[in-house]
């Protein structure tokens, strides 16, 4: 991580954004696996498959500033598009920023101030009011959904990083799931990964987007 001239460390970033596959007419289509064989590798490291056939995640890099991140998300997405033009006409995914950090304990409170903004955040970046054709009432429809997923919302202030892996790891025994990254909450911290995630907002169409989200 980068510092100072008096030692401080800046912490860094990296941005996870979710983005369904769709045909001309704009209906989900299951090519995922045609999508990761032919754009992989061109992006190592920086494409992977997400919970459904229809969807990809594209990753950028450890970034340091919202520069970094927007000229890794523009050149992510042109790679797709090259192949896989009506990509950019996405349906709402979630967009997930990762912040990183030297001590779990600070991992911990950054994580509990997080939960402060979280309205704000999700607020700037609704843009999903449709579901199945119709309009939700909502300005977020994303948002009402993932309600019904289980291991989502806002936890709970923690103590400290003890406290934080103790309920991980009540919910991991109680969920019956492999590991922690099952767990999707809208802030916490990411565990033995030096980092904390923030995950409420939606997708934009464009890249600039989520650059411009306040930090």
């Amino acid at each position: 991580m980068p510092a100072d001239s008096q030692g401080l460390v800046f912490a860094s970033l990296g941005v996870e954004e979710e983005l369904l596959l769709v045909d001309e007419g704009n209906a989900l289509i299951s090519a995922r696996e045609e999508v990761l064989a032919a754009v992989g590798p061109r992006l190592p490291g920086r494409i992977s498959s997400e919970i459904f056939t229809e969807q990809i995640e594209l990753k950028t890099g450890v970034c340091h500033a919202a520069g970094e991140v927007l000229e890794e998300l523009r050149a992510a997405r042109k790679e797709v598009a090259e192949d896989f033009g009506d990509l950019l006409r996405t349906p709402p995914c979630g967009l997930h920023v990762h912040v990183g950090i030297p001590d779990p304990d600070l991992a911990v409170r950054l994580a509990n101030a997080f939960r402060l903004y979280l309205p704000v955040l999700q607020a700037l970046s609704a843009n999903s009011p449709f579901r199945d054709s119709a309009d939700s009432g909502h300005a977020s429809a994303r948002t009402s959904v993932v309600r019904s997923y289980p291991r989502f919302q806002v936890p709970r202030q923690f103590r400290d990083y003890e406290d934080f892996c103790r309920v991980a790891d009540q919910l991991i025994a109680a969920a019956g799931v492999d590991d922690y990254t099952y767990i999707w909450w809208d802030a916490a911290p990411t565990r033995s990964w030096g980092r904390s995630r923030c995950g409420p907002s939606t997708c934009r169409s464009t890249p600039s987007a989520p650059a411009r989200l306040p930090p």
